[in-house]
């Protein structure tokens, strides 16, 4: 198998995680704080949700803005809505050529390989946001969590982070050479493990 079509695989096993944790969940749990600071469980939830239908039109080659509002809209049901987005991301990501062609983006095309590897790392670490939220006991994929810290620390440059990238990325934090590999993805993207 070629590199890159491994790159679809770990994106598949990024969403088989997050469908996972998003399962575990109970409605009780809603309400919690996420190391997101913008979003309870709940919400981080809907977000997830929009993203991943988001991801998947992008890579259709559409406008990923029109999934805006789908996750104010998820209902009661969290791992259904969040098991058909990710259904459909991981289907057009197995589609022929879906790596080949530019993925358009806001800031501008990039290769289908970066797009492929930008999407795990947002799972990945929303898999962590989540896991950390409620208090989960899942273990979380090691591989997955090396090779998005890896992409991350290639692929992220100063001016994606904080106000000046749009929020989404905050300023790394510090932590210990020998942290959990998750701890590292969550700190090089601005969130706190110590909290």
């Amino acid at each position: 198998m070629e590199r890159s079509q491994d790159d679809v695989v770990v994106l598949d096993r990024a969403v088989r995680q997050l469908a996972d944790l998003v399962r575990e969940i109970r409605p009780e749990q809603g309400g919690l704080p996420t190391p997101c600071a913008l979003w309870d469980v709940r919400q981080l939830v809907g977000h997830v949700v929009e993203e991943t239908t988001r991801f998947a039109a992008v890579t259709e080659g559409r406008d990923g803005s029109a999934a805006a509002g789908v996750g104010d809209a998820v209902g009661e049901d969290w791992a259904a809505a969040f098991d058909a987005a990710a259904a459909r991301l991981t289907e057009v990501w197995h589609r022929p050529g879906a790596l080949d062609r530019p993925h358009k983006l806001p800031f501008g095309a990039v290769p289908g390989r970066w797009a492929v590897m930008q999407q795990t790392t947002e799972l990945a670490l929303r898999a962590w946001d989540i896991a950390r939220a409620i208090d989960s006991p899942t273990r979380l994929d090691e591989e997955v969590g090396a090779l998005t810290l890896r992409w991350s620390r290639e692929n992220v440059v100063p001016s994606m982070r904080g106000e000046a990238g749009g929020g989404y990325i905050g300023l790394e934090v510090e932590v210990a050479d020998d942290a959990p590999v998750y701890d590292a993805l969550a700190a090089f993207s601005g969130r706190d493990p110590r909290r």
